[in-house]
């Protein structure tokens, strides 16, 4: 047997001490690669390693701040299956750590919070500089320099007027062509020159459809914008000079996306889906078809949002029908949750990633979907606040997403963001145990053993 030889870490190492020379207990964490000890005076971690000079170690003590450990005395450490340590005190109960990484990251937003009185996010966009831009609540804009960590806000989009005036932002959109950032708003429609930057965006008064609310703004495939509102869909140049109105009925038009340079399609809060043909040149209505409940084509009245993903298919978040998906051979909506075991009929807000998944803002959390050519072969996964979301409620429209492929979601509780790749969904297999069987309703168990070996095959074991 090799001759046996032992470190010593103290409390009174002048360098790299541990929090007390009383120990009361161990465990590995296998998540981090560390190792906690619980000690008379609060917790010592250290990384795992053969090599004396990889072990620094970090004191946790008790403090009055918020989640912090709160008793000096840790006497129990264990893990659970999901990487969590749970914590016991002799004296302040238990508490536990989450150490999982699980791709998720939240800003809560607490100086906003503070500044609005709130920290929902109703719309969101990440511009060319990677600004954080977010309609807050009923209150207003805040936008975050994420080089700085500048934050500035905007409690009051309507300079001319004489009182603090508050509005809901419910659509942002930045162009390709000349930079500019267009704000959809309870009360009209904004626009930000980026070269001023020092002025707050300011509000488009040529016409009067614009001082009503404006519910999506998105860029159009003729270097302009679609802007759909309150009883009206119209195109603007990207100068915001040129004003074409396409369809002015009377109905709510939530969303809107463009699927090639003649059809466009508008959601509305109680009409189903609009397919729109017009004219590329002239923009004028050439042809329009509904798709709604009393036609049969669509499951749903309210539609929440429209996505066109890369391989040009046509879905729809809806508020009644979950999400659908657009069959252009039988030329209607299919419902996913009449052909599947989806988990809500109420989406929100829409995204692909660079794989080709889709991400989903529900009201019941973040849902990963992975659609099939069958679509009955579609498959899902469900993540909310007990996988590290701030919220299960997933706000309108609220979803934008980076160059690089970071996507952004709002919430009630500030935004999510993160990169799809990084949200490992590891797969857990389970084994399978038969029971109990039954013969003429009659349970095998129940059975004396001559007649049990008589029906049932050989090796066969009941639990």
């Amino acid at each position: 047997m090799k001759k046996l030889s032992w470190i010593t870490f103290s409390a009174e190492d002048p360098t790299n001490k541990i929090s007390d020379n009383y120990i009361y207990a161990i465990t590995e964490n296998k998540e981090t690669k560390t190792l906690w000890f619980g000690t008379r005076k609060g917790i010592s971690i250290t990384t795992v390693s053969s090599q004396q000079s990889d072990i620094k170690w970090n004191n946790i003590y008790p403090s009055d701040t918020p989640k912090a450990l709160p008793f000096n005395e840790v006497d129990a450490l264990i893990n659970d299956k999901q990487g969590n340590i749970w914590i016991g005190t002799l004296g302040g109960g238990i508490c536990y750590v989450k150490t999982k990484y699980l791709g998720f990251q939240t800003d809560k937003m607490p100086k906003i919070r503070s500044l609005f009185q709130s920290n929902s996010v109703r719309s969101l966009l990440i511009d060319k500089q990677q600004q954080i831009w977010t309609g807050i609540g009923t209150s207003g804009l805040a936008i975050l320099n994420t080089k700085t960590g500048e934050i500035r806000t905007y409690q009051s989009l309507d300079r001319s007027s004489s009182i603090n005036f508050f509005t809901r932002i419910h659509s942002m959109v930045q162009s390709s062509v000349n930079g500019n950032i267009l704000l959809g708003t309870q009360n009209g429609l904004y626009v930000y020159h980026p070269n001023l930057s020092e002025q707050p965006p300011m509000k488009i008064k040529k016409s009067t459809k614009f001082r009503q609310p404006i519910y999506q703004v998105i860029e159009s495939q003729f270097e302009g914008y679609w802007i759909t509102g309150k009883n009206f869909i119209c195109h603007q140049d990207a100068n915001n000079q040129q004003e074409i109105m396409v369809l002015n009925e009377k109905n709510d038009y939530n969303t809107i996306i463009q699927s090639n340079h003649s059809t466009i399609w508008a959601g509305t809060t109680s009409d189903g889906i609009i397919q729109i043909k017009i004219d590329p040149q002239t923009l004028k209505v050439k042809q329009i078809k509904k798709y709604n409940i009393q036609n049969g084509l669509l499951a749903a009245a309210n539609v929440k949002y429209l996505y066109q993903d890369n391989k040009k298919n046509i879905w729809a978040g809806t508020d009644g029908g979950g999400l659908c998906a657009y069959d252009e051979n039988e030329d209607k909506f299919v419902s996913i949750n009449q052909i599947t075991d989806f988990p809500t009929d109420l989406i929100t807000s829409i995204t692909e990633d660079k794989e080709g998944t889709l991400w989903l803002g529900s009201n019941i959390g973040l849902i990963r979907f992975y659609p099939s050519n069958n679509l009955k072969n579609s498959s899902f996964r469900l993540y909310n606040k007990s996988n590290g979301l701030p919220d299960n409620t997933f706000l309108p429209g609220a979803v934008s997403q980076t160059e690089q492929g970071e996507i952004y979601f709002g919430t009630h509780q500030g935004y999510i963001h993160f990169f799809p790749s990084e949200i490992n969904t590891p797969e857990r297999n389970s084994n399978v145990f038969i029971t109990d069987l039954k013969l003429d309703n009659h349970s095998i168990s129940s059975l004396d053993s001559i007649n049990r070996k008589k029906n049932m095959p050989v090796n066969t074991r009941i639990l």
